[in-house]
């Protein structure tokens, strides 16, 4: 019974961050979910450096005692915060709802301009990290493919766990989702130092992939010339990135393909089997999508 009230606690304090956050109209320049979730990045980047060395074995233990010590301010966090009218205010200014929207009309906007630069910067803005894309179309997937990950992991992982352990799971979560990201993107001698953190997140991901997977797949069904039962089939058939496979099938769009990260030139696995030459259209029937997923989730 007292687990069940603290949900309901914490649904309350959610509701109420997620729907100020929406809502209110905040100065952009105010949202920190995005620079709270670099500061991490840098973090794990630096502690890496100090401590990815020496056997395979025991950088596996080195990787694992960083989770820790990055776990460690969410708990204390928790502790001086609780989950009442502060929890709240972090909850409205790191979920990002606004700008992750701003940003992403925006980049239809540029894409129907033809506007390159107003198209970067939209891409800049949502990025975890610096990166770009050698032309018009990977832009755009690109961004497809940032805000996917940010209804998937921020606002929907992060909902689940703040739900579930307040203050201490979301940013917990939103600790072992950055850092795995971090480590998935690496080179592979960063492989064994992040195996603790990307394992700990396939697991704690579990529930909330399965959760946004079925509000972007409603939502598919509402936007025009979309594939939902496509949307299905690419969910049910894959073991790994379902979110950006949904979007790809339901969208008839190929994800993926070369990008630069932090001056290293990549080449992300395609994602699809539609047209990878992405234009505005395809932007804004991806926008229509997201947002339908974003107020649903926020609705329900």
């Amino acid at each position: 019974m007292h687990l069940i009230a603290d949900i309901q606690s914490h649904l309350l304090v959610l509701v109420a961050g997620y729907m100020f956050s929406t809502f209110m109209g905040i100065p952009l320049r105010f949202y920190f979910g995005l620079p709270l979730r670099r500061k991490i990045h840098a973090r794990v980047h630096r502690m890496g450096k100090k401590l990815n060395q020496r056997s395979v074995a025991t950088r596996v233990w080195r990787g694992l005692i960083v989770v820790i010590l990055l776990l460690i301010p969410c708990l204390i966090t928790d502790w001086m915060l609780g989950s009442g009218f502060f929890a709240g205010i972090i909850i409205a200014l790191s979920a990002d709802i606004q700008p992750s929207l701003w940003h992403g009309w925006a980049a239809v906007g540029a894409a129907k301009n033809q506007d390159e630069a107003r198209l970067t910067l939209a891409a800049s803005k949502l990025a975890l990290e610096p990166q770009s894309a050698p032309d018009h179309h990977g832009k755009l997937r690109l961004i497809i493919l940032t805000l996917t990950h940010h209804f998937s992991v921020v606002l929907v992982g992060g909902a689940f766990w703040f739900a579930l352990l307040g203050l201490k799971g979301l940013l917990g979560y939103y600790v072992l989702a950055t850092a795995a990201h971090y480590f998935r993107e690496s080179e592979d001698e960063w492989k064994a130092f992040g195996w603790a953190a990307t394992r700990l997140f396939t697991l704690v991901d579990i529930i909330p992939t399965l959760i946004a997977a079925l509000f972007l797949i409603v939502a598919s069904f509402f936007v025009p010339k979309a594939k939902p039962l496509a949307a299905i089939k690419a969910f049910l058939g894959v073991s790994g990135e379902h979110h950006a496979h949904i979007i790809a099938a339901a969208l008839g769009i190929s994800l993926g393909g070369p990008r630069t990260v932090n001056g290293v030139s990549l080449q992300t696995p395609w994602i699809g089997k539609g047209t990878a030459q992405i234009e505005a259209d395809s932007m804004a029937r991806f926008m229509v999508l997201f947002s339908i997923a974003l107020f649903g989730f926020l609705t329900l």
